[in-house]
């Protein structure tokens, strides 16, 4: 967290002898309600899980070494088991979210049946329908509250989200916005010299379409969105140590002198201030 931000985090742990939920064994899980100041980074707690997220407020940028998507109010998001993704919250606003993260077969056999053929390793579901987010609220509440019956409560409840997820698991694409697919379309093969031609043809929609719905939901150009991530990429292999020329040419460049002018012209800096800095005494 970056000093003098404050994050308000409740949690609660639950587990329980092993129950059945829509065929699958459900013994261990959290509740997370999470309330962050505008400005901070973090990381979303405990990775090893299968998370199930509703934003309540605000917006945030989650984001790894692959990808960054948009997280905002009334989104439903949900990473896989083993996927860490660090939060980034947008500037000039306070974000507040709920957690569901579940260990064990139920967390595995749900990302199996979820991402059958989604290849990111999280998924956010732009304005989540209603009956989603009720579902998703009434199983923090249950976890927090635990009113009478409220383990009997919290398993019915999980059980009808999780059947009409997975039913509807091939359908959710349509629901993720059209930049949410340009930009993991872009992730998958962010090597690739992409132009917003390619890339509308590939999403299916017209050039002048895809620049402007893009730019509303992103709030960038796509020209500019693809630029900035292939560099951010370019970057990460620079730290790595790879030569200049090398990066340029992975990256599709004709040359490092057009890779060198672009990469100052966005960071300020040229490639060279990236390279692996050698401790002092090894020279």
């Amino acid at each position: 967290m970056i000093e003098g931000m404050s994050i308000l985090s409740r949690r609660a742990h639950h587990q329980i002898a092993a129950t059945t939920v829509a065929g699958l064994v459900l013994d261990e899980w959290y509740a997370v309600n999470e309330t962050v100041e505008a400005g901070a980074a973090f990381v979303i707690p405990d990775g090893q899980g299968l998370i199930i997220s509703l934003a309540e407020q605000g917006c945030c940028q989650l984001s790894d070494a692959a990808q960054q998507v948009q997280f905002k109010q009334n989104d439903m998001l949900f990473i896989k088991p083993r996927t860490g993704f660090e939060e980034q919250i947008a500037a000039d606003t306070n974000w507040s979210a709920s957690y569901l993260i579940f260990h064990g077969q139920f967390s595995e056999r749900f990302a199996e049946s979820f991402w059958p053929n989604h290849s990111s390793g999280l998924r956010v579901i732009s304005n989540a329908p209603s009956s989603w987010r009720q579902g998703t609220r009434e199983l923090i509440r249950l976890s927090f509250n635990q009113p009478l019956d409220w383990d009997w409560r919290f398993l019915k409840t999980l059980t009808q989200l999780f059947e009409d997820l997975v039913h509807h698991s091939s359908e959710l694409a349509q629901c993720e916005s059209l930049a949410a697919r340009a930009k993991s379309t872009v992730y998958r093969d962010i090597q690739h010299p992409w132009s917003i031609d390619e890339l509308a043809n590939r999403l299916g929609t017209s050039t002048s379409q895809f620049a402007h719905k893009f730019r509303i939901e992103a709030g960038v150009g796509p020209g500019q969105w693809i630029r900035e991530a292939r560099l951010n990429h370019a970057r990460n292999l620079l730290r790595q140590g790879l030569t200049i020329s090398r990066v340029a040419q992975d990256m599709g460049y004709a040359n490092p002198f057009n890779f060198t002018r672009t990469y100052k012209a966005t960071f300020g800096v040229p490639p060279s201030s990236e390279f692996p800095k050698i401790p002092k005494g090894l020279h």
